[in-house]
C-alpha cells in the first residue's frame, strides 16, 4: 500500500509565488529534493495499492518513455476518480515529492533566461497547473501521463461501439498517442480531443497505418480534422461513420501503399 498526499492550497500559490526569484527557479532546475515545508500537506492521505512505480527517464529522448511511463503510473493509480485527478493539489505532490526528480529532468528549462516571463510559464505548466481545465491537466509533468492513460485505456471495456476496436493490448491507444509528441499536442491541445469517439477514432487511424505516425502527417491530417470540426459536429456521428470519413481524409493526405 503507498499513501498520495495533496497539498494545502495556500502552499500551492506561494510556491507559484515564488517563481518569480531566481534563486527559486535555480532549486527547480538542480536541486535532488524538493524542501516542501512540513506543514504544506492536508491531513489525511489517498490510499492505492501497492507502490508508486518508477517513472524511466531518457536524457537522450525525454518523450521517449512517455507510454510506458503512462501506463505505468495509471495502473498504479487507477483507483483515483475523475474529481480527485483533476485537483492540482494532488498533481503537485507528485511533482514535487515521490517525482520531483522526473519533472526536473523531462523538461528542457533553459539556464539562459532570455525571457524570464516564459521560463516562469514552463515551471508552472510542469510542476503546477497552468491554465484551466484539461489544457491544463494535459501539461502537468505527471497528471499528464494520468490523463492520457485514462482517456485511451480499453475503450471498449466501457462503450459497447468500440467493442469493434478491441485489441490484445488495452493500452494500445495510449502508446498510440505518445507514438509522436505532434500526435499527443494535436489531439490533446484541440477541443476536439475532449470527445472520447473522436480522441479513439483518430487514433485508429494513426494505429491502423504506422508510416501515419509521423510528424508530417501528423500535423496534415489534425489540421484538417480542426477545419472539419468548424462547421461539422464530429461528436454525433456514430462511430462506424466517423471512423469512414476519418479515413477518407487519411487517404486523401497519404494514400495507403499499394
Amino acid at each position: 500500500m503507498a499513501q498520495v498526499h495533496v497539498a494545502r492550497m495556500p502552499v500551492v500559490q506561494s510556491l507559484k509565488d515564488s517563481l518569480s526569484a531566481l534563486e527559486r527557479r535555480e532549486l527547480y532546475r538542480k536541486a535532488e529534493q524538493f524542501p516542501l515545508p512540513s506543514d504544506a500537506l492536508l491531513p489525511g492521505s489517498i490510499t492505492i495499492p501497492g507502490a508508486l512505480p518508477e517513472l524511466a527517464q531518457d536524457p537522450t529522448d525525454p518523450s521517449s518513455t512517455d507510454a510506458d511511463n503512462s501506463v505505468r503510473l495509471y495502473e498504479s493509480l487507477k483507483s483515483l476518480d475523475e474529481v480527485q485527478a483533476s485537483d492540482e493539489r494532488l498533481w503537485v505532490w507528485f511533482t514535487h515529492v515521490p517525482y520531483f526528480r522526473y519533472s526536473q529532468t523531462r523538461w528542457d528549462t533553459p539556464e539562459n533566461e532570455a525571457d524570464v516571463s516564459k521560463t516562469i510559464r514552463l515551471f508552472r505548466e510542469h510542476f503546477f497547473l497552468h491554465g484551466s481545465g484539461l489544457a491544463a491537466l494535459r501539461r502537468n509533468s505527471v497528471s499528464r501521463l494520468w490523463w492520457a492513460a485514462h482517456l485511451t485505456h480499453a475503450p471498449w471495456q466501457t462503450r459497447p461501439e468500440f467493442e469493434a476496436l478491441k485489441q490484445p493490448d488495452p493500452f494500445c491507444y495510449t502508446r498510440v498517442l505518445f507514438s509522436n509528441q505532434d500526435i499527443y499536442q494535436g489531439l490533446i491541445e484541440r477541443s476536439f480531443g475532449t470527445n472520447s469517439a473522436v480522441l479513439i477514432a483518430s487514433l485508429e487511424v494513426f494505429r491502423s497505418d504506422k508510416a501515419r505516425q509521423t510528424s508530417q502527417f501528423a500535423t496534415d491530417f489534425l489540421k484538417e480534422l480542426n477545419l472539419i470540426s468548424r462547421y461539422r459536429e464530429l461528436s454525433v456521428l456514430g462511430l462506424e461513420q466517423l471512423l469512414l470519413e476519418l479515413e477518407e481524409v487519411a487517404l486523401r493526405l497519404k494514400p495507403l501503399a499499394a
